[in-house]
């Protein structure tokens, strides 16, 4: 078999095996979302205020801790 030959089969193996893989994540990407799907829960709430900045309180959805930091928007 000749190196070209060969190289085209390679390369067409490739291709085929590629889009075998890629065909079912490029279908779904495609379907419609459903419409009564419910918005993102919020993970920060305020929950004082110090100096004139709130107190923010979010969680990390793997953890069970609380994390704080100040927003100054002023």
């Amino acid at each position: 078999m000749k190196f070209p030959n060969y190289t085209l089969g390679l390369f067409t193996g490739f291709c085929l095996c590629a889009l075998y893989f890629l065909a079912p994540a490029i279908i779904e990407s495609f379907r419609a979302q459903p419409a009564d799907a419910a918005p993102p829960k919020s993970n920060f709430e305020v929950v004082d205020t110090y100096k004139g900045c709130d107190v923010v309180q979010y969680t990390v959805s793997t953890e069970a801790r609380h994390h704080y930091f100040l927003d100054c928007k002023k």
